[in-house]
């Protein structure tokens, strides 16, 4: 199999054409066949990523209600510990346990939306209203650490999607914060979105970031896989999980130090008549 320069694939097979002695005239014949498997490829990558989100929805599950309970009873105890003690030394060490619980919490809470199948859709979602707000959500970050400007370009005539508003800002602030974190002093992030058909719309999100490196790229949907100091790996996982729950798809190219383009395909939303 080799792989082209504009990403198809290509499946080459030799069969003999007979087999025993050569031909009339002496020569060996072979039949030659190159098929382009580049679908088959995809299709087959997007399996094997459907069954590792299942079988670690399943997992992250029960492990996340597990540590739950625990984690609540640990939590209430420290801060009625932290309102009754007076001695600073013992507090800072008590606001610590507080502060690392919490984090914890936050993983758990991160393993419950992942194994989540619920998708609460009452109403169909303004696609800019909710770009609109998470940008609000994230205005402080951009005011105050990097000089970072987003380019929004999303039509008012757009359809409402197919999807629980809580849902789409979710995978917004996973895709946003990426890109955020791989721009790293200045650079730009391009949101645009466009009707694909009556059914589906894409979203596109681009960022002027360091990019994603080729060998790591086929992994970056895979739970708990991460290049960050900090994180568990679920952030693009979470946001896998949820268009697919959805009917949508997701797709990323990137080039190093040219930045990475994120695509979003995501259902129209269609009222049930009763």
């Amino acid at each position: 199999m080799a792989e082209r320069a504009d990403g198809r694939s290509i499946e080459l097979k030799i069969y003999p054409l007979f087999s025993g002695s050569p031909g009339f005239d002496g020569y060996n014949r072979w039949v030659l066949v190159l098929e382009d498997i580049t679908s088959r490829i995809t299709y087959e990558e997007k399996l094997l990523q459907a069954e590792k989100v299942a079988s670690v929805s399943m997992l992250s599950a029960g492990v996340a209600h597990e540590i739950n309970n625990p984690l609540t009873s640990i939590l209430t105890n420290v801060q009625n510990l932290i309102s009754e003690i007076k001695d600073e030394e013992i507090l800072d060490l008590l606001r610590l346990i507080e502060q690392e619980t919490r984090r914890i919490a936050r993983i758990v809470k991160e393993l419950l939306d992942f194994s989540s199948s619920q998708r609460n859709i009452t109403g169909g979602t303004n696609i800019a209203a909710c770009v609109h707000n998470v940008i609000q959500l994230i205005g402080y970050y951009l005011t105050n650490k990097k000089d970072i400007h987003i380019k929004v370009e999303i039509p008012d005539h757009l359809p409402l999607l197919n999807i629980s508003e809580d849902m789409f800002k979710q995978i917004l602030l996973n895709i946003i914060k990426n890109s955020l974190e791989a721009i790293v002093n200045s650079g730009e992030i391009e949101i645009q979105a466009w009707e694909i058909n009556p059914n589906n719309v894409c979203i596109q999100i681009k960022d002027t970031g360091v990019g994603i490196p080729k060998e790591i790229l086929p992994r970056v949907f895979d739970p708990f896989f991460t290049t960050k100091d900090s994180g568990i790996g679920m952030g693009l996982s979470v946001v896998y999980g949820i268009l697919q729950r959805s009917g949508g798809n997701i797709s990323i190219k990137s080039e190093i130090k040219r930045g990475t383009t994120v695509i979003l395909t995501i259902p129209t939303f269609r009222e049930t008549k009763e």
